[in-house]
């Protein structure tokens, strides 16, 4: 049956680079030309000239599909296929017999750079048929290569060989240019200087390249004779070589090559990766140790938006430990006492003097509050290789935003640009060495806040929402506790005075290209979802501040000593979504339940969310469980309330 191909896989076929050259020694040839010859006239039209080129390294697999008399690695190409390498005005005056030996003499002897090009035709019109045809990118001379195969060496997508190797860890996509994802995966890879082989290849959920077994993957320098076997250098993402050379002289030179992993531990300080990975040890050690139990996913969760957001808010239910769970994290990193205070917030808190301080004019002294915030984040700016958290309990008892309104406008800014202004610096205050105008507020400030939702507490406005990182770590069951306390019956760590915090900044990975973090439907995904709040309310979506801080988390997803993910894309995409995105779709049921979903006699009439999440496009993404669960307990709440929070 002829295979309907999909316009992203023509797109895929024709961005790549094939070499090959005039198919002078064929003897049979596709009936559509006047003669079994490699240059000749369409049998219908006198007037085409066409010729046929031979491809000599391998083609997208999918080219295979399609039935006819291109058995021998063939491409048709025409007159207009070579007008990009030069092709004289009075070419075109020539008589026919003319144009043929003009092209022949142009092509024969030719190393022949071209790209395919699906040519469909529709019959009766309902069968679609396509033709291998080509155009000509260049043409260079033939020298001794007649008879090789060729194979073709891509570059990876990336800012250099570093961030190539982490991606090996972290089995992210790998991407190229100009190699199609149908053609055979690479047995070797170029970056910067090096050459990886030993290449074990799979496919992510969304049916991308990553890389596996890499404690397997080998690497060398670029050695000389390698620049001297260079067939042809497309560009920097693709070069080609010869099946004899690499079978030989390259494999043998592989011999001496160095384990990826290895190398990784010097290049990428993968002391830092391990001391992460042995810090949330020691986290879940702690906490199970102090009678809190919480699911693997949760305290990951918690970790990564601490280390990547300034604000993380705690809510969930009373009685599950939320400030605790962050003074647990504060003494598993090793901070002292004096490295982080929790500030009781009370319903009578209406302005930020109530948790920093104020200026007492007529004294010509700062006054600061009674919380110790000011004096902490003092301690903090003098102390920058070490950590600070400031834990604000139940935070939402007042309204965030009337004493919380300096940090809030502080987190919108660049984090060289940070300052707590106190006062203004023109005033005159005799303890200003004491307390300064302003405070510098540095990567080593940790803000968390822990909520409870019902009547007595205020709801976050979006801006708010849009600074922070809400996380709703859930109880578990009786019974997990207990096998969670079984586990680590006996059990003690190692190293349990590590300073942890000493690391915390190098955990961080700064994420400077957010756009490139995301696969191609994962953002049409997050377009659409914005389409969708956006034709509810037009000052809600999803902006590009939130796409960064989704990015963010993404890209500092933590790993085990063997570069496994203690989260999976998977869930932290769907995490994300729930964290970043529905906590800010929240209103009426007249305004959002056509968004959201309605319950009718016992029965919920999923919304847009929903239904673009399942999508079949969407379907590799994620299984959105997580996401899907708090539209159903937005749409319930609305069904009680008419409303939801």
């Amino acid at each position: 049956m002829q295979r309907i191909f999909k316009e992203e896989d023509i797109r895929s076929i024709e961005e790549c680079y094939l070499l090959g050259y005039l198919a002078i020694e064929e003897k049979v040839f596709p009936s559509i030309g006047e003669d079994q010859s490699c240059i000749t006239y369409l049998r219908k039209n006198p007037q085409y000239i066409l010729f046929y080129i031979k491809a000599m390294s391998s083609i997208p697999k999918n080219l295979y599909d399609i039935p006819g008399p291109f058995e021998n690695n063939m491409f048709v190409g025409f007159e207009k296929g070579i007008e990009g390498i030069g092709m004289p005005l009075e070419y075109w005056d020539l008589e026919i017999k003319e144009k043929k030996e003009y092209i022949y003499e142009k092509l024969k002897n030719k190393l022949v750079l071209f790209t395919p090009y699906l040519k469909k035709e529709e019959k009766l019109g309902k069968v679609e048929i396509y033709y291998r045809n080509l155009v000509v990118r260049d043409v260079e001379d033939l020298n001794n290569y007649r008879g090789h195969t060729f194979v073709p060496i891509p570059s990876p997508i990336v800012r250099g060989f570093e961030e190539f190797e982490r991606a090996i860890m972290r089995q992210d996509p790998i991407r190229f240019e100009n190699y199609s994802k149908y053609m055979d995966d690479p047995e070797f890879i170029i970056c910067d200087d090096y050459i990886y082989y030993n290449l074990n290849w799979g496919r992510t959920l969304d049916d991308k390249r990553m890389l596996q077994g890499i404690g397997e993957i080998k690497k060398i320098e670029i050695p000389d004779h390698f620049r001297k076997n260079i067939v042809y250098k497309v560009n920097d993402n693709l070069l080609f070589l010869t099946k004899e050379y690499i079978d030989g002289e390259l494999k043998e030179y592989f011999k001496n090559g160095e384990h990826v992993l290895k190398n990784s531990e010097e290049k990428l300080d993968y002391k830092i990766i391990k001391s992460e990975y042995e810090f949330l040890k020691r986290f879940k050690y702690n906490l199970t140790n102090t009678g809190l139990f919480y699911k693997e996913e949760d305290i990951y969760n918690f970790h990564i938006s601490l280390k990547t957001n300034p604000l993380t808010i705690i809510s969930g239910m009373s009685g599950i430990g939320k400030t605790s769970l962050a003074i647990s994290y504060a003494k598993a990193l090793g901070l002292e006492d004096k490295n982080y205070i929790v500030v009781p917030i009370s319903p009578s808190y209406t302005e930020p003097s109530d948790i920093i301080g104020y200026l007492n004019t007529s004294k010509d002294e700062y006054i600061p509050s009674e919380t110790g915030v000011v004096d902490l984040l003092r301690t903090a700016q003098e102390n920058t290789d070490e950590v600070f958290m400031i834990i604000f309990d139940e935070m939402n008892l007042s309204q965030v935003e009337y004493w919380f309104s300096p940090f809030i406008s502080i987190l919108e800014m660049e984090k060289e640009e940070r300052n707590l202004i106190l006062y203004n610096k023109n005033s005159k205050c005799k303890n200003s060495s004491d307390y300064p105008a302003s405070i510098k507020i540095g990567k080593n400030v940790v803000f968390v806040g822990t909520v409870n939702i019902d009547e007595t507490t205020k709801e976050f406005s979006d801006r708010l929402l849009d600074r922070a990182n809400l996380i709703n770590p859930k109880k578990i069951s009786f019974i997990e506790m207990k096998n969670i306390l079984e586990s680590y019956r006996g059990k003690t760590l190692e190293n349990l005075d590590e300073k942890y915090y000493l690391n915390f900044k190098f955990w961080r990975r700064d994420c400077t290209s957010p756009l490139d973090i995301f696969r191609e439907n994962e953002l049409k995904l997050l377009d659409d979802i914005h389409n969708a709040i956006n034709a509810i309310d037009r000052q809600k979506g999803i902006s590009y501040r939130t796409l960064y801080n989704m990015a963010s988390y993404i890209f500092n997803i933590p790993e085990t000593e063997k570069g496994e993910l203690l989260l999976s894309r998977e869930k932290s995409f769907d995490i994300q979504i729930k964290q970043r995105i529905l906590t800010k779709v929240k209103g009426h049921q007249e305004q959002y339940g056509k968004l959201i979903g309605n319950i009718e006699k016992g029965h919920i009439n999923h919304g847009e969310i929903y239904k673009i999440l399942i999508e079949e496009n969407y379907k590799g993404i994620s299984d959105f469980k997580i996401s899907i669960d708090e539209l159903k307990r937005k749409a319930e709440e609305m069904y009680y309330n008419g409303y939801t929070l």
